[in-house]
């Protein structure tokens, strides 16, 4: 729909979040930087990232000029995370929160911004046990900017019931279909 309206000007960009377990005991694992590591040795459309939790890999395609070829590098990137996971005694999932993770005993990954950030938002940073995806769309301008938010605005309400995935927190049913905004609104700086 896009496509149509705006001609291919626009381009697409998308991360995701993956949590990194134990298959056996479904615990997660810091090991952030194993994958992180390993990724760098490949030849992907796209990079692995460390995120806050040292348990969470972001993975973050290259700049794609249209939505399909966004989707093929994700999916490559995914394939890559998950074998390189598996080689390593590993496995990834993905979840807007983790059910059984207690994320204040999360280990928090060893890079200075995240560091300084924790130390910034205190136990509100510690506490953000979730993890998403984005998909980030550039604009040529402002106008087409304003443009597509108008012609998407109508199906935002679509796409917050599509992300309704996270209603367990802390080991716990949180009574919500995602919590995943609740724990994010408690961040002095977030969206």
């Amino acid at each position: 729909m896009i496509e149509q309206q705006f001609g291919r000007s626009l381009t697409v960009g998308v991360e995701e979040e993956l949590w990194i377990v134990d298959p056996e005991t479904l615990q997660l694992v810091p090991a952030v930087e194993v994958l992180v590591a390993a990724a760098e040795a490949r030849n992907l459309p796209g990079t692995l990232k460390t995120e806050l939790h040292a348990s969470v890999v972001e993975l973050a395609t290259d700049v794609s000029d249209t939505a399909g070829q966004a989707l093929e590098r994700l999916v490559e990137l995914r394939r890559a995370a998950r074998e390189i996971a598996a080689q390593n005694g590993y496995a990834v999932a993905a979840a807007g929160s983790y059910p059984t993770s207690m994320p204040l005993e999360q280990k928090i990954a060893p890079v200075d911004r995240y560091r300084d950030f924790v130390e910034y938002a205190g136990p509100s940073a510690r506490r953000q046990g979730v993890s998403g995806l984005h998909i980030h769309v550039g604009m040529p301008d402002s106008a087409t900017c304003f443009r597509v938010m108008e012609t998407i605005l109508p199906w935002l309400p679509f796409v917050l019931a599509v992300a309704a995935n996270s209603p367990y927190f802390e080991g716990r049913d949180s009574g919500m279909l995602s919590v995943r905004a609740e724990v994010l609104g408690f961040l002095p700086r977030h969206g």
